[in-house]
């Protein structure tokens, strides 16, 4: 497993390569986002999903977020309207998930058959560079570890993570080395990050409906 340094603000050609051929053999990466670290593979790996799903014992129904580095790439596999395009910019997209209708692009390079799907926006320049050298956007789940008082129970970290626990995320490159180990094919380190979740909003129904509430907050 590969340890990835890349600067935030200025990310070194040849580090993003690295990391974007790992996602093109159907590689599965840690990388950071606004809400701490997630768990990637490209959108048309198989292999990558069912790794993903094995590290972090994700059921068949739980689905994935697709993190995008822009609204114009996130429209070709969500419907996003005028109404829906201005209330994302109207927010600190990096900290939201918006849950959207599917458009028929998302099953052909999925197969996936549900109707909604959890979009996120990149707002690192990291993650942007990484998406946009890739070519398509990364099937993304946030990488989540009990918290301290069950670890100390005999909890082990990447165990029943769907059956209940309080979780929390990481925040250090270093920390995800450690925890995941040759799991997986990469780690990107570009410095600490925050690790409070993203507010999660329902917009389906014409208007916004708050499913989760997090880092994000919705302008008045």
């Amino acid at each position: 497993m590969r340890l990835v340094e890349i600067h935030p603000d200025n990310p070194q050609a040849r580090q993003v390569l690295q990391v974007v051929e790992l996602l093109s053999k159907d590689g599965v990466v840690a990388y950071p986002t606004s809400s701490g670290y997630a768990l990637g593979c490209k959108l048309s790996s198989l292999r990558g999903v069912e790794k993903i799903r094995k590290i972090r014992h994700l059921e068949e129904k739980q689905d994935f977020t697709l993190m995008c580095p822009s609204i114009a790439v996130a429209s070709r596999y969500a419907r996003i309207d005028n109404s829906t395009f201005t209330f994302i910019k109207s927010v600190d997209a990096g900290k939201f998930t918006f849950l959207l209708t599917a458009t028929p692009e998302l099953p052909k390079k999925t197969g996936s058959k549900r109707k909604t799907v959890g979009i996120r926006i990149a707002t690192q320049q990291v993650l942007v560079s990484i998406i946009d050298e890739l070519g398509e956007p990364l099937l993304s789940t946030s990488l989540l570890e009990p918290l301290e008082e069950d670890v100390k129970k005999g909890q082990k970290i990447h165990t029943g993570w769907s059956r209940g626990l309080n979780v929390q995320s990481f925040s250090s490159a270093l920390d995800v080395k450690d925890a995941l180990g040759e799991q997986i094919d990469a780690v990107v380190d570009s410095g600490d990050v925050e690790n409070t979740p993203t507010t999660v909003v329902d917009l389906n129904g014409g208007e916004f409906a708050v499913i989760r509430q997090g880092s994000g907050v919705i302008n008045d």
